[in-house]
């Protein structure tokens, strides 16, 4: 439990000394953690964030990246997607942990959260190609590449930036985001600002 926290809080120490370790080393990190800390944003049969929680982090993020003085000249061409807003019924990741008769006790959970779509009206692909790259894990590919789909964290930050974020992701972390990275070729990270 972290000092001063409610019963329940917690915080990765490792992760913590991750960030501070890297801000040594003079890499930019943003932590969420206070942002996200104690706020329900998470899933109660899930090992991921509520789409609530993808938004707080993607708000906070797009506030960092609009601070680049690059943005505005990235920007000029505004994206524009639609949002809207919807419900849909999951069992989460948790229930396939379980054996054929705990599983049959668990009920669907109803998650409501947000899809996005295209200036053609068509549900939000991350592009190839985007001057934004997120390298990451399942956070980035829950919502986005699973059900509703084009309701990740991609779909959020392109909306809130008006710019296209490009996703590079692997499913339980590990080296598949990397080698995902690396199949793009040297000129992977051409164009891209952050």
């Amino acid at each position: 439990t972290l000092a001063g926290g409610a019963k329940g809080d917690v915080a990765q120490p490792w992760a913590r000394k991750l960030l501070l370790d890297l801000a040594e080393a003079g890499v930019e990190t943003v932590d969420l953690l206070p942002a996200l800390r104690g706020r329900g944003l998470w899933r109660r049969q899930d090992t991921h964030w509520k789409p609530q929680g993808a938004e707080a982090a993607a708000s906070i993020l797009a506030e960092r990246i609009r601070a680049y003085g690059w943005y505005a000249q990235v920007a000029r061409d505004s994206l524009i997607l639609a949002r809207k807003d919807t419900v849909w019924m999951d069992f989460g990741d948790l229930r396939d942990r379980l054996d054929p008769a705990e599983k049959a006790k668990i009920a669907q959970e109803r998650i409501a959260g947000a899809r996005f779509f295209g200036p053609d009206g068509k549900p939000w692909d991350d592009p190839a190609r985007g001057p934004i790259l997120l390298l990451g894990d399942s956070y980035l590919g829950v919502y986005q590449k699973t059900s509703p789909r084009s309701a990740g964290f991609s779909s959020l930050l392109s909306w809130e930036l008006k710019v296209p974020v490009s996703l590079a992701m692997g499913w339980g972390g590990g080296p598949e985001a990397p080698r995902k990275l690396a199949a793009l070729g040297p000129d992977g990270l051409a164009g891209r600002r952050l």
